[in-house]
């Protein structure tokens, strides 16, 4: 897309949005984009859930908009992207002690209900997922000619730098930009661009971190804490409070107890005090992988009988015997996957 050849961009959702209010001007919309992997909500807004969510939702559009020097264009609208991986953010959170699963929650869907361009996203489980999508997004649409503003909440130890730096090489386009101030302090790097990215701060909006943590060496991924940072950390771990750490010589199936599938990978329908696995293991994102992996090979009852699994692609069991046609066990008739198509070719 040529720097001096800006276009237009249709908008998911806005276009419902702007059907019942005032017609929007031709450059009405704000876009933020949050990288929710290293940049955490206020805890007292999580522990609120669904309320706290439409709070933080009130808090973020109230602090864009007071970045503005004059008043919004007729119709002005924002346009918010949270990324994150959800499953793994929610699992250390609770695990943590910070919240409970239903607060958790109802926290993304209160801030998902709040305004109709407002969406928590789950960016995927890789290391960098939130990080590319937030570049991708900024580079794609930020010089769309109906994007007036464009904030920034990024990865302390993945400024933008070179995007950032690639979109001021068109002036309509740096003047949009603003970063905007997350969990960490903005990196020195992104400080130095020249000219001069304005920086603004939402008070109590984000758990706020006192220093950026040291770089990583390439290669060796990220030192950012995750959000089991949010954690009381005068909390003692023990066997049947949150914080238990897995015991590295045993293997995942064989803690006492394992950890429950059913909570780290979807929800569970038990309470922690009645299920027979455990909920308070705080579990790396690598943990939480393996166990992912692990899932799979024990087939989903649903259609293990050919009926259809309502959670389809994001069901954690497995729709397909992991040995494939050459299965030993149903060759013997002992496979546990039944299903018809269970066993077909990947």
């Amino acid at each position: 897309m040529a720097a001096d050849k800006a276009s237009t961009v249709a908008v998911p959702g806005a276009q419902e949005n702007v059907a019942a209010g005032p017609k929007l001007d031709s450059a009405a919309l704000t876009l933020c984009l949050i990288d929710g992997d290293a940049n955490f909500f206020a805890r007292d807004l999580i522990l609120n859930g669904e309320v706290g969510g439409a709070q933080a939702a009130q808090k973020l559009i109230g602090g864009l908009a007071s970045a503005e020097a004059g008043a919004p264009p007729r119709g002005a609208q924002t346009w918010t992207l949270v990324f994150l991986d959800k499953a793994a953010a929610r699992a250390q959170l609770v695990a943590a002690g910070a919240c409970t699963p239903v607060q958790f929650d109802g926290f993304c869907a209160g801030f998902d209900a709040a305004f109709a361009l407002f969406n928590i996203v789950d960016a995927g489980t890789t290391a960098d997922s939130a990080d590319k999508k937030v570049k991708e997004y900024l580079r794609t649409f930020a010089r769309a000619s109906n994007i007036r503003r464009v904030f920034v909440c990024g990865h302390p130890e993945r400024p933008y730098r070179m995007v950032l730096r690639l979109l001021q090489h068109d002036a309509a386009t740096a003047s949009k930009l603003t970063i905007l101030r997350g969990s960490y302090p903005v990196s020195e790097e992104v400080m130095s661009l020249t000219p001069r990215i304005p920086v603004h701060k939402i008070p109590r909006l984000f758990e706020l971190a006192a220093h950026s943590p040291p770089r990583s060496p390439p290669g060796l991924g990220s030192n950012v804490p995750s959000w089991r940072s949010l954690a009381s950390p005068t909390s003692t771990p023990s066997p049947n409070s949150p914080g238990v750490q897995l015991d590295p010589k045993v293997p995942m199936s064989k803690q006492n107890p394992p950890p429950c599938n059913w909570f780290y990978l979807a929800r569970c329908n038990k309470p922690a005090d009645k299920c027979q696995y455990s909920h308070y293991y705080t579990l790396t994102r690598e943990q939480i992988e393996d166990m992912r992996e692990r899932a799979k090979r024990s087939p989903c009852m649903t259609t293990a009988r050919n009926g259809m699994c309502p959670s389809g692609d994001k069901c954690i069991l497995g729709h397909v015997c992991p040995n494939g046609p050459s299965c030993k066990y149903l060759a013997e008739g002992k496979c546990k996957f039944t299903g018809l198509n269970m066993h077909a070719q990947a």
